[in-house]
């Protein structure tokens, strides 16, 4: 373990908060050596410092994406493991507001559809499932109809988060413009 990976795992053995994770986001920063260190302590093992670890990827994902962009494959990868529900949801989080490249859109489409069709799926990482689903099955009329059907019988059963992404989604494959304010920037 070097020194920056020492220093953030010690940072991310304190009290976890959001205000915590978004200090370590920017100490991250545009570092690509502190950024290193950060996937390292993400991909080390499935425990508490990779969850940790994780908040703060799902943070950085709108402001350095470049950075992260050489650790998308292992990210997806890695969402075929059981992980703790932490992963997915920030990898997701992470996804929501950047173009996901080419290579890893079927793949990860799969992945979000099982998410936002399995109900024992924790709230969270089905909500932020549908929103990367809407952008990437636009092209697909046969993935936006499917989509659609799932989100519609869904819906009427789910809690608030999965209704509210729901309806924003079901708005933009219907050609209607989300109410949502902070829709992903390449939809």
């Amino acid at each position: 373990m070097n020194e920056w990976e020492e220093s953030l795992q010690t940072k991310l053995t304190g009290p976890y908060s959001k205000a915590q994770m978004d200090e370590l986001a920017a100490w991250v920063g545009v570092d690509p050596l502190r950024m290193e260190a950060l996937m390292n302590l993400y991909f080390r093992s499935n425990d508490g410092i990779s969850y940790r670890a994780a908040a703060v990827v799902g943070r950085l994902g709108k402001q350095q994406a470049g950075l992260l962009e050489g650790y998308f494959p292992r990210l997806v990868a890695e969402l075929h493991e059981p992980v703790h529900p932490a992963k997915p949801r920030n990898v997701l989080r992470l996804f929501q507001f950047i173009p996901v490249p080419e290579s890893l859109r079927m793949d990860l489409m799969e992945l979000c559809f099982g998410y936002v069709g399995n109900p024992a799926v924790p709230i969270a990482v089905r909500a932020f499932a549908i929103t990367v689903l809407a952008g990437l099955v636009q092209p697909y009329p046969e993935l936006s109809r499917e989509l659609l059907l799932i989100l519609r019988a869904h819906e009427p059963e789910s809690g608030p988060a999965f209704r509210v992404r729901a309806r924003d989604a079901i708005r933009l494959l219907e050609g209607r413009k989300p109410k949502q304010t902070q829709a992903p920037e390449w939809f």
